[in-house]
Formats: C-alpha cells, structure tokens, sequence
C-alpha cells in the first residue's frame, strides 16, 4: 500500500467516514497511500447542513440521530465529541398527531413498543374498536417467516387500519416520507422485522425497551444531536481530514478503468488516476458515473427510487406562538388541504436552537403539494406554511425570519425486496477489486447508517488493494499520469 492512491467521491457524511476510516488504515499499518476527496462543492457535509445566524440555529438536513443505532454515538467519542452529545430535552419529548383538526399525544406504547396500556386507553386518537385492535396485539402472534413484506401490511394485519392510518404511518413518514404499501418493514424497521421474522411475535410483548426503558438508552433519549448541531460532526470530520486528505473541488463527470487503474474525470481540471476508488454519493449521481464502467450497476442504482423534500425553518417571538403545547413536534395524519406534513418544535426539542424569547420551529411540505412547490419561489413557500400554521396557533404576524430547503432526491425508497437491490448492487461492484460504493440509499438513511455505509466500502477497498495478487496486477497501473 506504500504507493497507492485511493479516490473518495463525495463529500457528504459516507465520503467523510471512508476518507477518515482510510486515513485510521493508513496510521495504523504506517503506509504512504494517497487519499484523495473530490468533491463539487465548497462545503462538506451533504444534506447534513447547520447554519447558525442571528442566534439561531437551523439544520438543513437531518436534525437528530437514533441512538439504538450505536455506531454514531460510538464515531463521535471516538472524534472527540463525547462532551457535545446531548439527547432531546426530556420536557419536550411528546409527538403529537394532527387528527380531526386537533393536536393529540401519541401513546407512548406506540413510541417504545412495550405495554403501556394506560397510554392507550387515555389516547384521543383512536376510537374504542382502534383501541381493541391494538389491545388483541398483544394475544395475536404474527410470524412472517423471514420474507419482506410491505409496512402498511404487517401493521394492518397487527393493529387493524386505524392505529396504522392513524399513528405509524404518519411517524414513519417523518423519516422516510409519505409510507406506501411497496415500502419495505425489513429496511425502514429492521429491529422490529427480525423479531416476527424468524418466531412468532407479539407487538406489544416482543422484547422492547425495559422497565425504565429511556435511562437503558446512550444519553436516556431515543434521538441525539450535538450542542452545535449536526455540523459539528461534519466540522470534526473536516478538520480530521485537513492537511491529510487531498481536497478536490470539482465535480466529477465519469469513471473509467484502464490498466488497472481508475480514472475519475473532471469538469474543470485533468483526470484524477487511482488504485482504489470510492463512489459515496447519492444513487442517481453515482448511476451517471460508474455507466462506462458498469452499466450491471449503473442500471440496477437507476431503479431505486427517491422521493424530494422542501424543509422550511420560521422563527416566531414566543408571544406569537403563545398555544405551541410542550413536545417535539406533530405530524399530520387526516388527508386534508394543509400544505405542511408535519413540524418540528426545534427549540423545544433540543436546547440552545433560537434566541431567548423565540420559538424555532422547522415544517415539512407535504407530498401532495411538493411538485408544485418544488420551483416556486420561497416566499410564496413561506406563504404556505404560514398559512397552515396560522390555522393551528392562531398566529397573527408573520415569522421574524425564515429559511427554505430544497431537496430533489431527500429520501430513498426501500421498496419490498430492497435485499434483491443490495444483491445486484454488491454483485457488480465485485467485479472490481479496489471499488466501493456508499450512500443512504444502501442499507438505511440515517446518520449511523452513512456513517457506518462509509467505514465499510474503505474496508472492502483496503482489502482488495491489501491482497497480493491485486498488488502484482496493478504494478503498472499504479504509475499516475
């Protein structure tokens, strides 16, 4: 490995962990390896995007991470940034549902997946049959015996249609957008799918967090962020790279492969050459990239689908918002003409988010009006969102200040099958030693997930250029233009 270049396109959350998990593979075994980032924009990061300014701060992308999932938590001590933790304010934990025109609690047995039958007897948000259903949950076992099998099934067949219609799906969508039939219950909740895959299970009954079940989580909270946001992750993985790590900021036009070696091309300046290369961005961009090198892959990372998001941020003085009930937001569940899917009461979630005073709150276009949306101007966006939320809280002035995101391909669908996508995916990227692929789009969409989606293809790549064999085949391959 003394004389190797290995390439990393894309600069989100996946091509920072590789970059990084490459640079942990070259300290520890003293190798002189090459690692070079090529990414098109001056920041790092991707979606993950923390602007702070005028005392707020506001995420671009995602907010928060799961804390069941560990590898992030685990990424961050390591980093450093154990101090920075902080799980979601306990005073603000409760999600609400949007039905009939008002805000109601999700039960917490719907949250942690235990027992907690007095949180659904007290719900307003089912009926008494509602209830029943979920209730006969705990006496029906319901075994799956290992297929895939769409959400909306499993949980109909679980707790009848209206906990589903009126509780799930709404909170799924608040991860990985509007929840249809085709979306797969082994990649959008895998813990949950391997309990009724392979024995009988009960919902209710299955093992889920125990008595105490929040002080059992890392940081006693389901979700974690950082003091600074999001960013500070991307910031430390930034500066861990700095000086190390060659900065290319281009965009990259196409890949090919001649003498064993990898050529990356460019807009603006030469070809990059390399032993190893990385391709971490998202499935359509990677599509357009690897098609000379292998139209096998090319073709099955055009089939996967996405779906786009426009994220609005507004902060409001308090005495604007005086109705805003404690918790961590709403998500709406009625088929109605609201232009929001849901809200996110940032500043009650996590502290520190807006100034003293003010309320920060982050809305959610919903599908129905997202293609009409998706080219307007952000005002009339603003417009929109003010006007549901004026509906809700009786608000009557407009925000002191707004920020609009745009997101053309935010979510990735995991479709019934996805297993039978990773197949063909890893199958094609077999046939070339030294490559690898990373995204959100692989194996889940979550902070933990692009983490970890990165440590493995610099392991799969330093491998494959480790071998022996690979390094006699690329002798000549490896003398850069």
């Amino acid at each position: 490995m003394s004389s190797k270049r290995i390439a990393v396109i894309g600069g989100g959350l996946s091509g920072l962990s590789a970059c990084y998990h490459l640079l942990k593979k070259k300290r520890d075994t003293g190798s002189e390896t090459e690692i070079v980032l090529i990414e098109k924009d001056d920041r790092l990061g991707g979606k993950a995007w923390t602007i702070k300014e005028d005392g707020f701060l506001v995420e671009a992308g995602p907010d928060s991470f799961l804390t069941t999932k560990p590898f992030a938590i685990r990424m961050a001590e390591e980093l450093g940034l154990k101090d920075r933790l902080i799980g979601s304010n306990p005073e603000g934990r409760t999600v609400y549902i949007l039905w009939n025109g008002r805000l109601r609690a999700v039960p917490n047995a719907f949250l942690s997946f235990r027992p907690d039958w007095r949180s659904v007897l007290r719900s307003d948000l089912l009926s008494w049959r509602g209830k029943a259903a979920v209730f006969l949950a705990a006496l029906k076992p319901i075994r799956i015996g290992g297929a895939d099998v769409g959400v909306r099934e499993f949980f109909y067949r679980l707790v009848g249609k209206e906990a589903t219609d009126r509780i799930i799906l709404p909170l799924l969508s608040a991860v990985y957008g509007p929840a249809e039939d085709e979306v797969s219950l082994r990649w959008t909740l895998p813990s949950l799918w391997a309990r009724f895959a392979t024995q009988e299970g009960r919902l209710m009954r299955s093992r889920g967090l125990p008595a105490g079940e929040r002080s059992q989580l890392p940081l006693g909270s389901l979700f974690a962020s950082f003091v600074g946001g999001i960013g500070e992750l991307v910031n430390r993985l930034g500066a861990e790279l700095e000086g190390t790590v060659r900065r290319v900021v281009d965009r990259a036009t196409g890949i090919a492969c001649h003498g064993g070696c990898y050529i990356v091309h460019l807009a603006a300046e030469g070809p990059v050459n390399a032993d190893g290369l990385i391709v971490a961005t998202g499935a359509e961009e990677a599509a357009g990239l690897v098609h000379s090198l292998s139209r096998r892959l090319a073709s099955a990372l055009r089939t996967l689908p996405h779906r786009p998001a426009i994220t609005v941020s507004l902060a409001f003085r308090q005495d604007q918002l005086k109705g805003l009930p404690k918790g961590s937001g709403f998500l709406v569940a009625e088929d109605n003409d609201l232009a929001i899917s849901g809200c996110s009461f940032s500043s009650q979630k996590f502290p520190h988010r807006a100034l003293k005073g003010y309320h920060l709150l982050r809305c959610y276009i919903s599908a129905r009006r997202l293609p009409a949306l998706m080219e307007a101007a952000d005002e009339e966006i603003i417009l929109a969102v003010g006007g549901a939320l004026r509906r809700l809280f009786q608000i009557d002035r407009h925000p002191e200040k707004c920020w609009v995101f745009r997101w053309e391909r935010a979510f990735p669908l995991y479709r019934v099958g996805h297993h039978q996508f990773l197949a063909e995916v890893e199958a094609a990227v077999r046939d070339h030693p030294g490559f690898a692929v990373a995204g959100n789009w692989l194996t889940g969409a979550g902070i933990p997930d692009c983490l970890a989606a990165g440590r493995d293809a610099a392991e799969k790549v330093w491998s494959d250029l480790s071998t022996h064999s690979l390094l006699e085949r690329r002798t000549e391959g490896s003398q850069w233009a």
